[in-house]
């Protein structure tokens, strides 16, 4: 088990050490479904766009019609003319914006975003693009808030042009989904689990075997019980009992078996049984037995009453896992309840908190929605944890069957925080 969770730590420390080279400490690696980008405007609707401003222009002079923005030229200076569109758009959810864009031979086009917080930014410049292309803007080189309103401007370009008309064919702006952020921190998170996975299984299948075995250690004492009412000798009777299916326990018998064919002592081959079953109802059947054959007299009424006792100690510790199952259950559900608060605080007051420059307390800046996220999930990860341990003590008497529910929360709290909140 040692050389199990040395090579899983040294998995799950390679994977936090890549990562956290090639992302910290401000270099997220970001996941975009380039495949299924979301219509914000295809210009069929020009009513949306509503004039915003214009320099060196009269009205009459400009327009914006289905897929196409014109301004008439009338001088040497400077000529722009600017629409605008309410919009809303979560830079975090959706972290890129592209247009899809030609210009004539002596027009710009300049797109502008305004924030929640009334800042306004030029996110593109685009001069005598007169092939059709598609711009992709990364939205957080320019703001981590909301997208309240874009601004598209048209100007002449070179700011010479004496007269005539110039324009921009808009095709579609389009906003790219994030799938998902990944920071130093969530590498560690990724490196934790995946040092957790193969031990959390080893325990959880063995575990399962050594229920089977105890489970079956009734039926085998039953037989060999009954092998030995019809004259068997002790080692007869567990020869033939093991071509019986016991489970797990069948492979331990015919090790046992075998041991004896090569004339290993009786008590020598139990004792091996025993260390190879490695539970503790194994061991003291074992020990029961072998004292039975060693006091002698009716070795199959000494089997029947270490079969009682085997099945009253099951008993027990059937009533003990049932009467602490509702214990089990109220550590999920009391981590679930967390989650939803947390989910609830973060869309809905954090969110709009920061989406209005923040408390005003002091004039102290807003602190962003993700740095909130980012708490909650070392809250959420500590909890798991230590509920997941209590939860393995509980349920089976030892703190090591706890890491399969430490990893099945701590799963739960990465993909609420990466892919929900």
């Amino acid at each position: 088990m040692r050389i199990i969770w040395a090579m899983s730590v040294l998995i799950g420390a390679s994977i936090f050490a890549v990562g956290f080279i090639y992302t910290f400490p401000y270099q997220p690696t970001v996941i975009i479904d380039w495949s299924n980008p979301t219509v914000i405007d295809n210009f069929q609707n020009t009513t949306l766009w509503s004039f915003g401003s214009a320099q060196g222009v009269k009205k009459g002079q400009y327009g914006i019609a289905k897929g196409y923005v014109w301004l008439k030229c009338n001088s040497t200076e400077l000529e722009s003319v600017g629409y605008k569109r309410e919009i809303s758009i979560d830079t975090n959810k959706y972290p890129y914006l592209a247009i899809e864009f030609s210009t004539t031979q002596n027009a710009a086009l300049r797109l502008s975003i305004q924030t929640s917080g009334g800042a306004v930014r030029q996110i593109l410049s685009a001069p005598a693009q007169v092939s059709k292309t598609t711009d992709k803007i990364n939205l957080r080189e320019y703001t981590n808030s909301t997208i309240t309103t874009l601004w598209m401007y048209v100007n002449d370009y070179p700011a010479s042009i004496s007269e005539g008309e110039i324009g921009v064919y808009v095709g579609r702006i389009l906003a790219y989904r994030r799938i998902v952020t990944a920071s130093w921190d969530d590498f560690l998170i990724v490196g934790f689990l995946s040092a957790l996975v193969i031990p959390s299984a080893t325990y959880y299948f063995d575990s399962r075997r050594k229920d089977s075995i105890d489970n079956n250690l009734p039926n085998l004492l039953r037989d060999i019980a009954e092998a030995g009412r019809t004259g068997m000798t002790l080692t007869r009777a567990i020869e033939v009992n093991a071509e019986r299916d016991y489970g797990p326990l069948t492979e331990e018998l015919r090790k046992t078996v075998a041991q004896l064919t090569w004339k290993v002592p009786l008590e020598t081959a139990l004792q091996s049984f025993s260390d190879r079953c490695d539970t503790p109802l194994a061991r003291r059947t074992t020990l029961l037995i072998l004292e039975a054959s060693k006091a002698g007299g009716d070795i199959q009424e000494s089997i029947d009453s270490v079969n009682r006792h085997i099945e009253e100690l099951q008993s027990i510790e059937r009533k003990r896992k049932t009467q602490m199952r509702p214990y089990i259950a109220l550590i999920y559900i009391s981590f679930f309840v967390f989650l939803v608060t947390v989910f609830i605080i973060l869309t809905q007051f954090f969110a709009t908190v920061s989406s209005i420059g923040g408390l005003g307390f002091l004039g102290a800046k807003p602190v962003p929605v993700e740095t909130y996220s980012q708490l909650f999930l070392y809250m959420a990860i500590v909890e798991a944890i230590f509920g997941g341990l209590a939860g393995g003590k509980m349920s089976s008497g030892s703190v090591k069957h706890g890491f399969k529910h430490v990893l099945v929360l701590t799963v739960i709290s990465f993909i609420v925080f990466n892919f929900f909140v």
